[in-house]
């Protein structure tokens, strides 16, 4: 049972969703010049400092009539894991190890989970409008950009919104499962 709920938790880790655009008043020339600037931030390799959940909750039905309402915290710990930009291509090496935290009802379960690849930061990509797209994304889907400086950025991804298969929450039997929150990752060169 704990290693498929870590299988489960760790898809949370591999999916992102979708988020407003903070610069819809910004005239054209100004959103291009902030959209080549981003892009230009972004090229190199940075390093995972921190991860971590904010508002992360689970709920739904556990083994049929267990109401499921639990708090739940990611962070990592151990970062060895570098995401590289080029000028067309995102990829990541190394690895963190994901420390998932479920709470509910005075019961607290964590797991531990070696991460050691993040489907969603490799391919092609685009930064545009504090919006990171790869071509592991659908096309609606993007990784928000909370902050970006020469030296460290920080992304969300709203997990609210994950596409996480029926299939994963059976596993675990829940029923009618649904996360919501923020997850942050900070890089730094």
């Amino acid at each position: 049972m704990k290693k498929m709920f870590l299988t489960f938790i760790g898809t949370i880790l591999l999916f992102t969703s979708c988020s407003k655009d903070n610069n819809k008043n910004l005239p054209n020339n100004q959103k291009k010049e902030k959209s080549v600037t981003q892009k230009s931030k972004l090229i190199g390799t940075w390093n995972i400092t921190k991860i971590s959940s904010e508002n992360g909750k689970l709920t739904g039905t556990f083994k049929k009539f267990i109401p499921l309402d639990a708090n739940l915290n990611i962070k990592g710990k151990n970062y060895n894991m570098t995401i590289t930009f080029d000028k067309e291509k995102i990829s990541n090496l190394g690895s963190f190890v994901g420390i998932i935290t479920v709470s509910q009802q005075g019961i607290t379960k964590s797991f531990e989970q070696k991460i050691s690849k993040l489907p969603t930061m490799q391919g092609k990509w685009e930064a545009k409008d504090n919006k990171l797209t790869t071509e592991h994304l659908d096309k609606d889907k993007f990784i928000k950009i909370i902050s970006l400086s020469e030296k460290k950025v920080i992304f969300s991804y709203p997990i609210d919104k994950l596409d996480i298969d029926k299939e994963n929450f059976e596993k675990y039997e829940i029923e009618e499962g649904k996360i919501s929150g923020n997850l942050l990752i900070v890089l730094t060169k």
